[in-house]
């Protein structure tokens, strides 16, 4: 892309900067490190690891299983916990929507407390 805008007459090569939001945030300060041709970067990664955040949420049984490298059965329960939530229903104006984030490690934990989900 840098090669491209260089060889357009109407680019200032000395002002070509890169932008990215989200994966394209982490993504662009990766290319940035190995190109040295750029004058600015501006990026905003968001959300790299969202499990780090979960994971304050989860019960303390299923962090062990995951601790404990007993992979396969902490992706056997956490796979069912889908299977246990309501239908998904259409989309509600914003302004009553609930925040997914704050919500669905608790609906976890409590699909995940005994190891096997409990029915909606």
């Amino acid at each position: 892309m840098v090669d491209w805008l260089r060889a357009r007459p109407e680019v200032d090569r000395r002002r070509i900067s890169l932008i990215g939001q989200s994966f394209g945030g982490y993504l662009t300060a990766r290319a940035a490190a190995y190109e040295h041709r750029l004058a600015g970067l501006v990026t905003d990664p968001g959300v790299v690891d969202a499990f780090v955040d979960w994971r304050k949420d989860l019960p303390p049984s299923l962090l062990r299983l995951l601790a404990g490298e007993r992979r396969t059965e902490f992706n056997r329960i956490w796979n069912s916990i889908p299977k246990h939530l309501p239908e998904a229903s259409p989309p509600r104006p914003r302004s009553s929507r609930r925040s997914w984030s704050s919500s669905s490690p608790a609906r976890a934990r409590r699909c995940t407390a005994g190891s096997t989900p409990p029915a909606p």
